[in-house]
């Protein structure tokens, strides 16, 4: 049986050593020690009724050794392999620690493990708390926020150079390191509360708390608030004209007008991909909702839906001025046809928003 306590305890011990000994720390022998401390993570997290225990340390021993050979490798291709094969034994060991049945050796499943713990471990993590009351509503919607809201915070500022300066002067680095840390230790839960006990699990009708809204309204409000700060900048520099010397006042003296104008496009999609993730989410749960706190939850996912519209208007920005400077390259003309079709789904999640107002709330 998982004991959650001790679980949180060795992910925040895990987390702990990362910060004083990884942290910034760069490629390196480090990667070896880190993988080594990740595998005795996996070790004190496993099932007491696990049969492959052997298998299970054969594999952390494998992951540990390729971890060291990335360290000692020139050529980029095989630091790749090995860094490749590093975390695939490292996921396999996670999976026997945790699997109570006896492994039967076939290929493709061996091979589709990584993609089995990702599942596992999401499961496990939504699963941590299953009491229905306020309090595990909120500490669950905080789990699922830390992470994401981190993602997005750091896609944005690696899409926009000014809200990237501005964010840098307000966290420096304990703003990193603590999204780092955070989405290191609901990693690490996930992993820790991952379980393999069936090889496929019987599909169950879906039990909806009655708090449930407390932690939805929690995930989509804090994107909301970050969505905001970043629109609100992006519509003063990027869709008015600001002198070079703005930049300059921002300590942003690499960059001209022309080239900041023009960076940013793919972490903007994957951040718009995100939000309409997590509008999915929303609207998964948003039926079984009643009263007040389903027309907050509408009207969160309403704002978020026109947010990230204005973040695929901000992509869109960029993309036509870097096709002016430059022409389109393949991977841009994916990228907008993969905007257009984002688009169109963004505007099918309003209509649908819209559909769910009563008549007097709508035109209120």
């Amino acid at each position: 049986m998982i004991n959650i306590k001790n679980t949180a305890v060795a992910a925040l011990v895990f987390v702990f050593v990362y910060n004083i000994l990884f942290f910034q720390s760069g490629w390196g022998i480090g990667i070896g020690i880190f993988f080594l401390f990740l595998n005795i993570y996996f070790f004190f997290t496993k099932e007491q009724t696990s049969r492959n225990l052997n298998l299970a340390l054969f594999s952390s021993v494998l992951s540990i050794l390729f971890a060291f050979l990335f360290s000692f490798r020139g050529n980029e291709i095989v630091k790749f392999i090995d860094l490749s094969v590093a975390i695939f034994f490292s996921l396999t060991a996670l999976y026997l620690y945790k699997y109570s049945e006896d492994l039967r050796f076939q290929i493709p499943p061996f091979l589709l493990i990584p993609l089995l713990v990702t599942e596992r471990s999401i499961k496990g993590l939504l699963d941590i708390l299953k009491t229905k009351n306020t309090s595990s509503a909120l500490i669950r919607g905080l789990l699922i926020t830390f992470p994401l809201v981190g993602i997005l915070l750091l896609l944005l500022t690696l899409a926009d150079p000014i809200f990237g300066k501005l964010t840098q002067n307000i966290f420096e680095s304990i703003g990193k390191r603590t999204i780092i840390s955070s989405v290191l230790f609901t990693i690490l839960m996930g992993f820790g509360l991952s379980k393999f006990i069936k090889k496929i699990s019987d599909k169950q009708e879906i039990a909806i708390p009655e708090d449930k809204s407390h932690e939805l309204s929690i995930i989509s409000g804090s994107i909301i608030t970050l969505f905001a700060v970043f629109i609100i900048i992006q519509l003063r520099y990027l869709f008015t004209s600001v002198g070079e010397r703005e930049l300059h006042q921002l300590g942003i003296n690499s960059l001209t007008y022309s080239e900041y104008v023009r960076k940013g496009f793919f972490e903007l999609l994957i951040a718009a991909s995100l939000a309409s993730g997590v509008i999915i989410y929303i609207f998964r749960y948003l039926h079984y909702l009643k009263g007040n706190q389903k027309l907050l939850l509408q009207f969160f996912s309403a704002l978020l839906t026109l947010e990230t519209g204005l973040i695929l208007l901000s992509a869109i920005k960029r993309l036509t001025l870097y096709a002016d400077a430059h022409g389109l390259t393949r991977a841009r003309v994916f990228g907008f046809i993969f905007l257009v079709w984002l688009a169109l789904l963004l505007f099918i999640f309003l209509i649908k928003v819209f559909k769910e107002f009563k008549e007097k709330e709508f035109f209120a």
